[in-house]
């Protein structure tokens, strides 16, 4: 649901603001689709008792991960 509600998101912003730039360009569709999954899934896995170092690995693991799969999705 983070995925597909930020590439619609993503996809309006760039009809409204870039009407030049191409839909099916592949950042877009990496970008749109990441940043919300890599928010969901640190929100999801985050506990207010975590260590800020653990914490620190967290958000860069969620981030790796949604990145590495919105890419291998969009091809």
């Amino acid at each position: 649901m983070f995925g597909l509600g930020g590439w619609f998101l993503g996809t309006l912003l760039v009809l409204r603001f870039w009407p030049s730039w191409a839909l099916p360009d592949q950042l877009l569709s990496v970008v749109s689709v990441a940043v919300p999954i890599w928010l969901g899934v640190y929100a999801g896995w985050v506990c207010t008792d975590t260590p800020k170092a653990m914490r620190a690995k967290g958000i860069v693991a969620a981030a790796v991960g949604a990145v590495v799969g919105a890419a291998l999705g969009s091809t």
